[in-house]
């Protein structure tokens, strides 16, 4: 078998393309992500960490299934890390529904033979009755869903918003739905935490043990585009977004860049 690195996508919304100020900064969580595996993986392990995230795309939507489907095509992925449902939740799409979507997308991963950790809905800035029972809803369904080769994770109760003081959530949160870089990184780290010892488990039962040696690891990040809103309880982008000089595309972020 031809030796390739082990493929890791981060596929979502916003929350993972790193959108903020307004969308003139673009930090995907996959940054620290990836700093952190690439820390914690036995030296010479090959791999790469792809992110596609669309702002303002809905779980529901045919773009967020088109889109998954076209970047499964693209390469041989063995983990894909997903978050999706806060513009769902923002639309007033009921949870049922926002549960069914993401079950949907869970298994054309793992259809493709990879592993896929969800992660549950952050909360944010806004306060609605009906939002907050709804996220829960969807949320203790993505925690207490089993099959094989799933995995979830309660991002949620790890990066707050609502428990921090005035000055955490100035350093960490952006708008109150989007974070700050600060932020972004801090929500990596969670991420790594639950995801590394995975990974490494995962890496250990790989019958061939040379498959993922040498080379140094990469990382290919969407950046956010433009979109019309939906009529929504919060904004998913501000006014200045199309001034912007962020272009959409994939480009290629290499870890030696990052130091």
């Amino acid at each position: 078998m031809t030796s390739r690195p082990c493929n890791i996508l981060c596929f979502g919304d916003s929350l993972t393309s790193g959108y903020c100020d307004w969308g003139y900064t673009s930090h995907p969580y996959s940054i620290c992500l990836q700093d952190r595996i690439a820390q914690e993986l036995p030296p010479g392990t090959r791999f790469e960490v792809f992110t596609n995230g669309e702002p303002g795309e809905c779980a529901g939507e045919d773009s967020f299934r088109s889109r998954l489907e076209v970047e499964l095509e693209k390469r041989t992925y063995d983990w894909v890390i997903m978050l999706g449902g806060t513009n769902d939740l923002g639309s007033f799409v009921s949870p049922e529904d926002i549960f069914q979507a993401l079950h949907d997308h869970w298994h054309r991963v793992l259809r493709k033979g990879c592993k896929i950790l969800a992660l549950t809905i952050p909360e944010c800035g806004a306060r609605h009755e009906r939002l907050d029972r709804a996220r829960k809803i969807v949320n203790d369904r993505i925690m207490s869903y089993q099959a094989e080769n799933y995995h979830a994770f309660d991002l949620r109760s790890h990066i707050p918003y609502h428990s921090l003081t005035e000055d955490e959530q100035d350093t960490l949160w952006d708008d109150g739905l989007h974070l700050t870089v600060d932020g972004y990184n801090w929500m990596g780290a969670h991420i790594a935490d639950a995801f590394i010892p995975l990974l490494k488990q995962d890496l250990q039962k790989t019958t061939s043990k040379d498959r993922y040696s040498s080379s140094k690891p990469s990382s290919a990040a969407r950046r956010p585009t433009k979109y019309e809103d939906d009529d929504r309880v919060f904004e998913e982008e501000g006014d200045g977004a199309d001034k912007r000089d962020i272009k959409a595309g994939y480009v290629v972020v290499r870890k030696r860049d990052l130091e």
